[in-house]
């Protein structure tokens, strides 16, 4: 699926990505962040793969509770 297909999200968004994930090479989240645009932000956690939230839970979710917080 290309990209271009996607709608283009308003809202404020966060992209957590593993650096090592071996499913969407990490570049797919750098693309994904251009389309949506400046209402992206991108995390990349080190040392983490395809299931990001199973292998650095705490990490995930200290970027997940920050984007929730600033995002009110």
């Amino acid at each position: 699926r290309r990209l271009s297909d996607l709608p283009k999200i308003k809202q404020k968004s966060l992209i957590i990505w593993g650096e090592e994930d071996q499913i969407f090479p990490l570049e797919l989240g750098y693309r994904l962040k251009r389309h949506i645009g400046e209402n992206a932000e991108i995390v990349v956690i080190k040392k983490a793969g395809h299931a990001v939230n199973l292998e650095k839970p705490k990490e995930f979710l200290k970027h997940l509770k920050s984007f929730l917080i600033d995002s009110q």
